[in-house]
This record gives structure tokens, C-alpha cells and sequence, in this order.
């Protein structure tokens, strides 16, 4: 049964578009009350995919978590194809897993809870209560009660429907793996990230092969650059992801001598990542291996390919001493304001400020339009979101809205704004500026602004290879936060960073809260000049 192609819709209490399909009746009398979880790529290619979950009743819906049409367009084509493989699974019915196939499973839950803690896993005090609550549930004989919701969240994630002696044998084999994995969170918590001995103990995960499996399995050459594609026709990624992603295509084919996405295997993919970090490239994990994961995935996701070859596939790259970046310090951003106060170039005028004073990233700044610089409660304040003209931000987490310091105000900033308009205030001609066509590669201005600021500071002096040009005051304000007493949650909320914790979601600092925390920043002072 081929479902009805849905089209997103508006939300009447919010701007982003919204996915609504009618469910199927012998699909609510089935799942009635019932989760399926959307997935959709990341807005810039890597990191983490968005993922949103749904109730089953006499319909679905679920916001895209975009107020871009072309970005809804495309997600509400991911949606339509992945409800519709969801239901394809209830009607097959529950599938009964071998115990190689439970263990698989949750290596899977594992390896991505790992992956997405490792970087800030938090405080060891956290991950000791952790291993004490689950031996407690444990003990208390408590393990699918406790941990079976976690467990129903993972497998409708997975888009997965498995009996009720497969659910409570998974529920005992993931319990163990996050005793397993707080363990080894614990340990990295406290600066020690020597690998996990135990981590090959579990078998790849490849899938419950349908009943059908033969009638369903895919036919025919589908090539990387085909699959490459038709993910970026529903994806419309930027158009510097799509510069670096054929690179890494080109790259893959190179290394395997043919570009047919079915004879591609785990060991393929393996050897060439080895290769790559033989090479010296510094972060396969994150760069070329997340944009082969996600190709893979969405192939999965669409029935082009049977199993993803890169699933479980990681990198244990280790920064060496001497290599972590690092943030200016007080003088060095003293000695830039400077400079930048002496500028008649609008770029170079405010962004140094902008970047220091609210620890933005250049790129969110650079693309900053009038009608953007407004008040919410008395307080000035630039709302970062993706450009008018098709700009885009590095994730969801991204878009917020941050107070902008009194220093900045004192200087003409809105005065500036106000003579600029309600269109970009750092590039083009605000009338010629138009969003590209779909499926159209362009950069977007904003990238020019932020690579001439870049060579502006390098030509000033400041020429530190571990501190990046504009991405130090990034670290500086973060490291400025710290040092004032500022809660890192109105940290994080004013720098839209994500600690990689369930929680985020759910923070919302009141405006009040981030000005008061922002009007703590003190502006350093220039170095004398001798």
C-alpha cells in the first residue's frame, strides 16, 4: 500500500512548517497511542541528525523544525518516506531477535551514546550515580521496567518492532551496556580516555532482514554520486557542504577503484577510514566519515541498500599536547576592539565585537539583517537565524536570540543599523540579494565577510596557529563565563552550544537572565602602546 504524498503545513502557535499524514486504520488498531520517530540530516552536514517523535492516533504530526519552505519541502519528503517504512514494519508484525542480533543492538545504543557524551562528559560524580542507579535496578529486579521505556524510544528510533521476549532481552543487554558505557564515561569525565577494552565485544549490527527480504532487496547499480544526488535534492544542503562532500565521495571512490553503493562493505569502509587517518587528516570522525554515515543512512532509510556499511565505524583520534585550540586572552581581544574601533569598514567594525561580547560564531554575525537587531522586553537584542537569502547555521541549537552588550550600543551599533536597513548589514547590495534555486550550489555571501575578517586579524599580527582567527573569541567568551561564576546553561543558551545533554531541549533563558549575564562581560582594555 503506497501512502498519499502529504505537503507541510503551518502551525497555528508557531512559525516552523509542520509533517501531518493521516494514519492508516489497521495501523492505529495496531499502534494506537504508539511513538515513531522521525530522523532528518543535519542542517550543515555533520553532527548530530534532528530528530523528532510523534504519537500515533488518527493521525501523526510532528513539527520539521524549519520555517524555511525548501528545508520543509525536503524534510516532509523524509518523513513521508520513513512513515511509510514504519508502517510497512507494523505489517509485517513483530520481529523475534537472535540473541547476536540483541547484543548488536546495544553496541549500536553503546557506541552512539559514547560518541555523543565523549567530548563533554560532564562530572564523574554523575556517571558514579549512574552506574548506582542501575545496579539498584538491578537488585531491585527492576531492569524492564526502568529501563523498557528507554529501550521502546531506541527501537521506534530505529523504526524497529520486535516481540515481547526480544523487548525484555534487549531491555537486560542495554541495561548492561550503560553500566559498560558510564564506566567508561566516568573515567573520560575525569581526563582519562584510554579506550574501552570490553568496546569490540559487541557484533556489527545488520539488520533484521524482513520476511520478504528477497522480493525487497534492492536491484540493480546505484553509484555515490547518484546516491549523493538524490540527497541533496531533499536535504538542499549549503553550498560549501556540497563542495566538501564531493571531495570525500571522490575520495572514497578513489580508495575503493569503483563507486557501487551495494558492494560496499563494513571493511571497506574501515580501510579507508584507516587511511585517511594514516594520512595525517585531523578529524575523519566528524568531516569525512559523518558525511559517508549519513549518505548511507538516508539510502537505509529510503530501501536503496539493505544495510549501512559505516554503522559502528568511528575514529579514536586523540588531540596530542600542544594541538587543542585555545581562546585569546584579555589583552589580545583588548588589542582588536581597538583595532576594530579605528575601522570605517562595516565588517571589520562590529563583527570583532559582536563575536566577543556575545561568544557568536562569525558565520551566524556575518549574516545578520537589520530587520533582525529589535527588542523583547525593554532589551536590545539580534535574533540569529538563517539568512533571508538562503544562509544557513550549524544546527538547530543555533537559532536563539541574544541581548547584545551595552558596550556595543555605546558605540552607534543600532545608529548603524538603522541607517542600514532591515536587509544584510555586513554584505552586498540588499536589493540584488536573492535566495538561490533549489538545488542550486552557491555560497553564500556571508562567507566572503567571514573570510576577509579572517585575514584582516591574521594581517594585524594575531597569527597563533591554535587560535583561530574569529573562533577565539568564541573559546575567550566561554572562558570569560567561567571565570565570572556565569551557569554554563546561560552560557551555553547565549552561545547556542549544546552540552550534548537530554536536558538542553528544555532550557529557555528568559531574555532578563542573558542580558544580566552578558552586562557581566567586562570589555578589556587595550594594551598601552610604549
Amino acid at each position: 500500500m503506497v501512502l498519499a504524498m502529504s505537503r507541510p503545513s503551518r502551525r497555528s502557535d508557531s512559525a516552523h512548517f509542520l509533517f501531518r499524514k493521516r494514519v492508516p486504520a489497521d495501523i492505529q488498531a495496531k499502534q494506537a497511542g504508539g511513538k515513531v520517530v522521525f530522523s532528518f540530516p543535519p542542517e550543515m552536514g555533520s553532527g548530530e541528525p534532528i530528530r523528532v517523535t510523534g504519537t500515533i492516533g488518527t493521525e501523526v504530526k510532528v513539527s520539521l523544525r524549519t520555517r524555511d519552505p525548501e528545508v520543509a519541502k525536503a524534510r516532509n519528503g523524509i518523513a513521508q518516506a520513513q512513515f511509510q517504512a514504519f508502517c510497512e514494519g507494523v505489517r509485517r508484525g513483530p520481529e523475534t531477535l537472535t540473541h547476536a542480533q540483541v547484543i548488536a543492538l546495544s553496541g549500536v545504543w553503546y557506541r552512539r551514546w559514547v560518541d555523543r557524551l565523549r567530548d563533554m562528559p560532564g562530572s564523574p560524580a554523575v556517571w558514579r550515580k549512574w552506574v548506582d542507579l542501575l545496579d539498584r535496578a538491578a537488585a531491585k529486579g527492576a531492569v524492564v521496567r526502568e529501563i523498557g521505556p528507554i529501550v521502546d524510544e531506541f527501537l521506534a528510533e530505529e523504526r524497529l518492532t520486535v516481540d515481547e521476549d526480544s523487548r525484555e532481552r534487549l531491555c537486560d543487554a542495554i541495561h548492561k551496556a550503560m553500566k559498560q558505557a558510564g564506566r567508561l564515561l566516568h573515567r573520560f569525565a575525569e581526563g582519562d580516555y584510554r579506550p574501552d577494552p570490553d568496546a569490540d565485544r559487541f557484533p556489527e549490527w545488520r539488520g533484521v532482514r524482513p520476511k520478504s527480504a528477497e522480493a525487497d532487496t534492492p536491484k540493480g547499480t546505484l553509484t555515490l554520486d547518484d546516491l549523493f544526488g538524490r540527497w541533496k535534492r531533499e536535504s538542499s544542503p549549503s553550498a560549501s557542504t556540497i563542495t566538501t562532500w564531493r571531495s570525500y565521495i571522490r575520495s572514497l571512490k578513489e580508495h575503493l577503484g569503483h563507486d557501487d553503493v551495494r558492494r560496499i562493505t563494513k571493511a571497506d569502509v574501515v580501510a579507508w577510514k584507516d587511511a585517511l587517518v594514516a594520512a595525517g587528516f585531523a578529524s575523519v570522525r566528524k568531516g569525512q566519515l559523518a558525511a559517508i554515515k549519513a549518505l548511507f543512512s538516508y539510502a537505509l532509510q529510503n530501501n536503496l541498500i539493505t544495510a549501512n556499511p559505516a554503522d559502528g565505524v568511528t575514529v579514536r583520534q586523540k588531540k596530542k599536547a600542544g594541538e587543542r585550540m585555545l581562546p585569546y586572552d584579555d589583552t589580545e581581544v583588548g588589542h582588536i576592539l581597538a583595532l576594530a574601533d579605528a575601522e570605517t569598514n562595516p565588517a571589520k567594525r562590529w563583527l570583532p565585537w559582536l563575536m566577543a561580547l556575545s561568544g557568536a560564531r562569525v558565520g551566524e554575525v556575518a549574516q545578520l539583517w537589520g530587520q533582525r537587531i529589535t527588542a523583547v522586553d525593554g532589551v536590545p537584542v539580534m535574533k540569529i537565524a538563517p539568512a533571508e537569502d538562503g544562509g544557513s547555521l550549524k544546527n538547530e541549537g543555533s537559532e536563539r536570540t541574544v541581548p547584545i552588550h551595552p558596550a556595543i550600543i555605546e558605540r552607534g551599533f543600532l545608529d548603524f543599523v538603522q541607517k542600514r536597513g532591515d536587509g544584510p548589514l555586513f554584505y552586498g547590495d540588499r536589493r540584488k540579494h536573492v535566495r538561490a534555486k533549489p538545488g542550486e550550489a552557491r555560497r553564500h555571501a556571508s562567507k566572503g565577510v567571514a573570510n576577509h575578517l579572517a585575514a584582516w586579524v591574521r594581517e594585524n599580527g594575531f597569527t597563533d596557529p591554535r587560535k583561530a582567527p574569529s573562533h577565539a573569541f568564541r573559546h575567550w567568551f566561554k572562558t570569560r563565563c567561567q571565570r565570572l561564576g556565569i551557569l554554563d546553561s546561560i552560557a551555553d543558551a547565549i552561545q547556542g552550544h549544546a552540552s550534548g545533554q537530554e536536558a538542553d531541549g528544555y532550557r529557555h533563558g528568559p531574555i532578563a537572565t542573558l542580558d544580566e549575564a552578558i552586562r557581566r562581560i567586562p570589555v578589556p582594555e587595550a594594551p598601552t602602546r610604549r
